[in-house]
């Protein structure tokens, strides 16, 4: 996600990536776009701690996550450590990540994640009291179908309502990919929070 973040024009990008297989394709991804991104091989839970990355604290105007979200033991785990790592969630996973990206954020940065719909209790809680503002879009594979993941926004230390956005949709009737997710996909759109 942050590399396209930086493809579509941001000034900089700076990566935070657990696994360090993932960390070095990340790393020739952005050689190989012409993409100015550092990527840290390491733990959200401690970039910008005393020893991690202390000067990238309040240094952010954008941090977006994309966090291991399936609770352990939901579904089977892969073989291979480095991938269940990458989609299991522990306990209060969503807490460890907005707290790293409230301690990366400056003051009115905006957080952008994206996690399960069934967390939205979890996710209102974690963000509640260190941001903002705080916005949810479902997203939905189809327009009569129930959400499969939630996008939430909020800013650091802004106060506002929280909002229930309109669900973004990814397929139309016949199957086909929306004008709109198309749209986003290529680059050629945001996607409106």
């Amino acid at each position: 996600m942050g590399l396209s973040l930086a493809l579509s024009g941001a000034e900089s990008a700076t990566l935070v990536e657990i696994d360090p297989a993932t960390a070095e394709l990340a790393r020739d991804n952005a050689r190989r776009n012409g993409v100015a991104a550092a990527v840290l091989t390491a733990d959200v839970a401690d970039v910008g701690r005393p020893g991690l990355g202390e000067e990238m604290r309040d240094a952010f105007d954008l941090v977006v996550a994309n966090p291991p979200f399936d609770a352990v033991g939901r579904f089977r785990a892969s073989p291979q450590a480095d991938r269940a790592r990458a989609h299991a969630a522990g306990e209060g996973l969503a807490e460890i990540w907005v707290r790293a990206a409230a301690r990366l954020l400056r003051p009115g940065g905006h957080a952008v994640m994206i996690h399960r719909p069934e967390a939205i209790g979890e996710l209102v809680a974690a963000f509640g009291g260190r941001f903002g503002d705080l916005r949810l879009k479902p997203v939905q594979a189809r327009a009569d179908g129930p959400a499969i993941r939630l996008l939430v926004s909020a800013r650091k230390g802004r106060r506002g309502a929280l909002t229930l956005s309109p669900p973004f949709v990814l397929h139309g009737p016949d199957g086909a990919v929306t004008l709109e997710a198309h749209a986003v996909q290529r680059g050629q759109a945001t996607l409106p929070l």
